[in-house]
């Protein structure tokens, strides 16, 4: 059992592995989410993390990338790269790309268990951001700016969070779609629906960092914020 429980996302498409990580993990303590793939992610924006693990080599989107865009995401989230490459190159492109741990395939259960432990220690230590930084709490529902602050309601923000998960910021209709648990047949009905959520966020960010514009509709694909919102 690990000296303290972290929430931790695993991102692995080897179904052998993520069985193995579960276990270890779970055995360990933790409370652990398994995902194959980098565009999973946008299917857990209304939970919160403390540490992700990452194979390098994944379909689609790779884990460089996905740490590239979690790290300007969530800066307190700690990320170890678990990989099968084991050239100096490959190690410092992982740590280039926001990692603070990078094991190679096979690793030893107890040191990775280690590694958790004190990666764990640091991001649930971390400071709060400095003052006039815009910061999104997951708990309170709070979306704060220094003394300016705006309550969200629980599909406000399952919005943002898919926003800052998606790569650039921008996430297409359907995925916005189903962080509100809508969407129908019905095309028109579902435009309106996004539409006046996004209006209803735009708003409150808008007010919170003082400024327009936080919130972009993207033609074809769905919308693009415009903002850095640290994640508390």
């Amino acid at each position: 059992m690990s000296a303290a429980s972290y929430r931790i996302i695993v991102v692995e498409d080897n179904l052998l592995m993520q069985e193995a990580l579960a276990e270890l993990l779970g055995a360990a303590g933790h409370v652990v989410q398994l995902v194959d793939c980098g565009e999973a992610l946008g299917d857990l924006s209304s939970q919160s993390f403390d540490i992700a693990l990452l194979d390098l080599n994944l379909p689609g989107e790779d884990g460089l990338s996905i740490a590239r865009r979690l790290r300007a995401s969530f800066p307190r989230l700690g990320i170890i790269m678990l990989t099968a490459r084991n050239q100096p190159d490959d190690t410092l492109n992982g740590y280039l790309q926001g990692a603070d741990n990078y094991f190679t395939k096979p690793f030893h259960p107890s040191a990775l268990l280690a590694a958790i432990d004190n990666l764990g220690a640091r991001v649930c230590a971390a400071p709060l951001p400095a003052a006039g930084e815009l910061q999104l709490d997951t708990d309170a529902q709070t979306l704060c700016c220094g003394e300016r602050q705006q309550a969200l309601s629980d599909n406000e923000v399952r919005l943002l969070q898919t926003l800052l998960l998606a790569r650039e910021q921008t996430a297409e209709s359907w995925q916005l779609l189903k962080a509100l648990a809508a969407g129908d047949d019905n095309e028109s009905q579902n435009k309106h629906v996004l539409e006046v959520a996004i209006s209803r966020l735009r708003k409150k960010l808008d007010t919170c960092a003082q400024r327009e514009g936080s919130i972009k509709a993207v033609r074809g694909v769905g919308y693009r914020l415009l903002l850095a919102v640290q994640v508390l």
